[in-house]
């Protein structure tokens, strides 16, 4: 027995014609009856009882049209649902990020996603960015936001399993606290920084924007003084800001800031570092396409 059977039946049941239960369903009288009949015989049962002039349903077609609407209405439902899904507007979806303080910038992009798609369920959980990598590929979280460049974790995975699309180009800023000697000052130059302290995020949680540091640093001339490295940006804006040395961070780590021993410097040189939305090539429900198109969408506005 098919779907179709079963709507073949209650139109016939509902018009108790077969020529305009036929019209109904587009198609001809013969084959329909035909059906109704292979129907009842697979069955073992009467369904219909009909004469040359009347149609009229027997008891047990009268039970089983109730059951026949309940069953085409559940698998209406299914598809309906399942197609909800597939085009982003229901589901699941999990998202890994990398600090408390992303939470700020990801807000953004989750907001527009639920103004979408209203009844997905969204599952945040916090990971390193090489961690959420091969959550991505095992299958553990559907899409991830990391600051590592496609290939820098040498053959650890293939390139190729991954999308990867531009999700946060983010300007870096100093951090340093209220009594500090530079607090007063609206910029300055990496190169004036030579002789500082620093307290840096590890290279392990957050590799891309370690080495952009570095790069800075460098191209300015020397070889940073880093007096403490953490695993989080709240932990370096707290350090920097109780005066244990000045800490590098992207901007966004200022809207989750709101202490008043702590002052952010503007970096006159070209310093920014970027974040990645990844996901499975593989993976390509609904859900995770508008997330990626809501990136795509963000980064062409910004370079506009």
């Amino acid at each position: 027995m098919e779907l179709r059977h079963l709507r073949y039946f209650v139109a016939v049941a509902e018009e108790l014609h077969f020529s305009r239960a036929a019209k109904r369903l587009n198609m001809s009288q013969p084959p329909l009856s035909q059906q109704i009949a292979a129907l009842e015989s697979e069955l073992g049962l009467k369904l219909l009882d009909r004469d040359k002039r009347n149609v009229s349903l027997s008891k047990a077609g009268d039970i089983f049209l109730n059951r026949a609407r309940m069953i085409l209405a559940s698998a209406d439902e299914a598809i309906d649902e399942a197609r909800r899904v597939d085009r982003g507007y229901e589901g699941k979806i999990v998202v890994g990020f990398m600090s408390a303080v992303m939470l700020v910038r990801l807000s953004e992009f989750l907001t527009e996603f639920h103004a979408l798609s209203p009844t997905a369920e969204v599952d945040l959980r916090q990971m390193q960015s090489n961690a959420q990598y091969m959550a991505v590929i095992n299958g553990e979280v559907d899409v991830g936001f990391v600051d590592i460049a496609v290939g820098s974790m040498g053959n650890v995975f293939e390139a190729t399993e991954l999308n990867v699309t531009l999700a946060l180009h983010e300007r870096l800023v100093l951090c340093v606290g209220a009594t500090h000697a530079l607090a007063d000052r609206k910029s300055i130059a990496m190169r004036e920084l030579a002789d500082i302290a620093f307290i840096t995020l590890t290279r392990q949680t957050f590799p891309s924007f370690f080495d952009t540091f570095l790069h800075l640093c460098q191209k300015s001339g020397y070889n940073p003084h880093i007096a403490q490295q953490v695993e989080s940006m709240p932990v370096a804006v707290a350090l920097a800001g109780a005066g244990f040395g000045v800490a590098v961070v992207p901007a966004l780590s200022i809207s989750g800031v709101h202490a008043e021993n702590t002052r952010f410097i503007e970096i006159e040189d070209e310093a920014f570092v970027d974040i990645y939305l990844i996901s499975r090539s593989a993976n390509r429900t609904g859900l995770v396409q508008r997330l990626r198109e809501i990136c795509e969408g963000r980064v062409t506005a910004i370079s506009d």
